[in-house]
């Protein structure tokens, strides 16, 4: 959560528009055999952690249509895609997606601090999709 008790920092961060994250670690039953992925919002606070995992694991970054950055080996593109589809109605609040062989194997971050909870939808069906998609 974003600090409340310090008005500065709270402003600080609301300028720069950063708010509350969801942040879900998983360790999956199968590690996943197709190497991985790396989706990220390129101005997060997360993007450093997520750039820095695609480089040791070698894998070039690309820009994607909806803002993210996306690092994968190049012949993986396509389980990277529905990894992507996987997060459905969240991916406009998306600031992670993370996927790897060493655990936690998936990790999604999400930004909540926009999202209506009066319209949110169940979040357990997408992180299934997310697991069956790894």
């Amino acid at each position: 959560l974003e600090s409340r008790e310090m008005p500065f920092v709270w402003l600080t961060n609301r300028l720069r528009g950063r708010s509350d994250l969801l942040v879900v670690r998983a360790e999956l039953a199968v590690v996943p055999r197709w190497g991985g992925m790396e989706a990220f919002r390129p101005h997060s606070v997360l993007a450093g952690d997520a750039r820095a995992a695609a480089s040791r694991a070698g894998w070039p970054t690309t820009r994607s249509a909806e803002g993210l950055v996306r690092a994968h080996a190049p012949a993986t593109a396509p389980r990277a895609e529905r990894l992507l589809a996987a997060v459905g109605p969240y991916a406009p609040y998306l600031e992670r997606l993370a996927l790897r062989r060493e655990a936690p194997q998936l990790q999604l971050t999400l930004a909540i601090g926009r999202l209506r909870l009066d319209a949110a939808p169940p979040l357990a069906p997408v992180l299934c999709q997310l697991a069956e998609a790894s």
